[in-house]
Protein backbone atom coordinates (compact mmCIF):
# COMPACT_ATOMS: atom_id res chain seq x y z
CA UNK A 1 0.00 0.00 0.00
CA UNK A 2 2.85 2.38 0.85
CA UNK A 3 4.48 1.70 -2.51
CA UNK A 4 1.25 2.56 -4.40
CA UNK A 5 0.85 5.75 -2.39
CA UNK A 6 4.52 6.67 -3.03
CA UNK A 7 4.19 6.08 -6.79
CA UNK A 8 0.94 8.08 -6.93
CA UNK A 9 2.55 10.95 -5.02
CA UNK A 10 5.56 10.92 -7.36
CA UNK A 11 3.20 11.05 -10.35
CA UNK A 12 1.33 14.03 -8.93
CA UNK A 13 4.58 15.87 -8.21
CA UNK A 14 5.92 15.12 -11.70
CA UNK A 15 2.75 16.40 -13.39
CA UNK A 16 2.79 19.52 -11.20
CA UNK A 17 6.39 20.33 -12.08
CA UNK A 18 5.91 19.75 -15.80
CA UNK A 19 2.82 21.96 -15.93
CA UNK A 20 4.72 24.90 -14.41
CA UNK A 21 6.03 26.74 -17.44
CA UNK A 22 7.56 30.09 -18.18
CA UNK A 23 4.57 32.40 -18.75
CA UNK A 24 6.61 34.82 -20.90
CA UNK A 25 7.09 32.19 -23.60
CA UNK A 26 3.32 32.00 -24.18
CA UNK A 27 2.98 35.75 -24.72
CA UNK A 28 2.93 37.25 -28.21
CA UNK A 29 4.46 40.65 -28.86
CA UNK A 30 4.22 42.91 -31.90
CA UNK A 31 6.51 45.71 -33.02
CA UNK A 32 4.60 48.89 -33.83
CA UNK A 33 6.43 51.29 -36.14
CA UNK A 34 5.49 54.87 -36.97
CA UNK A 35 5.90 56.55 -40.37
CA UNK A 36 6.32 60.31 -39.97
CA UNK A 37 6.22 60.69 -43.80
CA UNK A 38 9.35 62.81 -43.85
CA UNK A 39 8.52 64.72 -40.68
CA UNK A 40 10.65 64.87 -37.56
CA UNK A 41 11.06 63.48 -35.02
CA UNK A 42 10.34 59.91 -36.11
CA UNK A 43 8.94 58.13 -33.04
CA UNK A 44 10.73 55.04 -31.74
CA UNK A 45 9.27 51.59 -32.40
CA UNK A 46 7.15 50.11 -29.61
CA UNK A 47 7.01 46.48 -28.49
CA UNK A 48 3.36 45.80 -27.61
CA UNK A 49 1.94 42.66 -26.05
CA UNK A 50 -0.97 41.04 -27.90
CA UNK A 51 -4.26 42.47 -26.65
CA UNK A 52 -2.63 45.66 -25.35
CA UNK A 53 -2.60 49.10 -26.98
CA UNK A 54 0.38 51.07 -28.24
CA UNK A 55 0.84 54.52 -26.75
CA UNK A 56 0.48 57.63 -28.89
CA UNK A 57 3.95 59.06 -29.54
CA UNK A 58 4.78 62.48 -28.23
CA UNK A 59 5.72 64.98 -29.48
CA UNK A 60 3.85 64.83 -32.78
CA UNK A 61 6.15 65.11 -35.81
CA UNK A 62 6.44 68.34 -37.74
CA UNK A 63 7.04 68.86 -41.46
CA UNK A 64 7.44 72.19 -43.25
CA UNK A 65 4.27 73.14 -45.13
CA UNK A 66 2.09 70.53 -43.40
CA UNK A 67 -0.13 70.37 -40.32
CA UNK A 68 -0.12 67.13 -38.35
CA UNK A 69 -3.71 66.07 -37.63
CA UNK A 70 -3.57 62.54 -36.20
CA UNK A 71 -2.05 59.08 -36.50
CA UNK A 72 -3.98 56.51 -38.54
CA UNK A 73 -4.55 53.05 -37.13
CA UNK A 74 -5.10 51.21 -40.41
CA UNK A 75 -2.47 52.81 -42.66
CA UNK A 76 -4.91 54.84 -44.78
CA UNK A 77 -5.30 58.60 -45.12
Amino acid sequence: MKRILFVALLGIIAVSLVSCGDDDEARTYYTVTFDADGGTPVPADQKVEEGKTATVPSPAPTKTGFVFVAWTTDGTN
